[in-house]
């Protein structure tokens, strides 16, 4: 979606400044209450944080800095308007170099609801839901076909494609009880069986078209 977009391209041309050895992690983590309201985390980071970051003011420009910071405050605006979305908040480079925007919603309706809001779209019946959470279900929609689209439209505004394979792109979602069945692509299961996650490269995503959907039974 716009809004991972958004967030996130800074972030790359970031880590390209600095080396094209270093990768991005973005992580995906949703946790679901029994209630079937939740939280959703987004957040980024550098691997080998604590190196890169140490020689950043010799060999980075970090002003990009500035403009990603300057996305997440709008986009933190308009979530702050949604009905039945709470606690939003966004977290700054820490030790670890991550930036994490997260927040609280009552249901998927009113998270889906926010998620297009926050590109100045207005959900409807005939929108796809991203997400859906039901008693003991749990679904992820498949976004690959339109990460797929999303990046032939915005070529023009990114250095080089070859910055996806510097990209893993994790998903985590954390459940109030055991996972009885789950249906995902290199899915893993916690030993406690309540959180299921999953964690490809972007390129692979894109070139193999990966499902990304999740869907989970507990």
């Amino acid at each position: 979606m716009q809004t991972i977009k958004r967030f996130l391209i800074p972030l790359v041309i970031l880590a390209l400044s600095i080396s094209m050895q270093s990768c991005i992690e973005i992580v995906e983590e949703i946790t679901v209450n029994e209630d079937q309201s939740g939280s959703m985390s987004i957040s980024a980071g550098l691997a080998n944080a604590n190196t890169i970051f140490g020689l950043m003011g010799s060999f980075a420009d970090i002003s990009i800095m500035d403009d990603l910071e300057m996305e997440v405050e709008v986009i933190m605006s308009k979530l702050k308007a949604q009905e039945g979305i709470s606690n939003v908040h966004f977290s700054k480079l820490d030790k670890g170099g991550k930036y994490a925007l997260s927040f609280d919603f009552e249901n998927s309706k009113v998270l889906n609801n926010a998620l297009y809001a926050v590109n100045d779209q207005k959900k409807t019946f005939f929108q796809p839901s991203f997400y859906k959470i039901r008693k003991n279900k749990y679904h992820r929609k498949n976004i690959t076909n339109w990460a797929n689209m999303l990046l032939e439209k915005e070529k023009e505004n990114l250095p080089d494609e070859s910055i996806f394979d510097l990209i893993q792109y994790k998903a985590v979602v954390n459940l109030p009880r055991e996972v009885q069945s789950v249906k995902a692509t290199d899915v893993e299961v916690s030993k406690d069986k309540k959180t299921v996650s999953t964690n490809n490269f972007i390129s692979d995503i894109l070139n193999k078209r990966i499902n990304t959907a999740i869907k989970v039974k507990y």
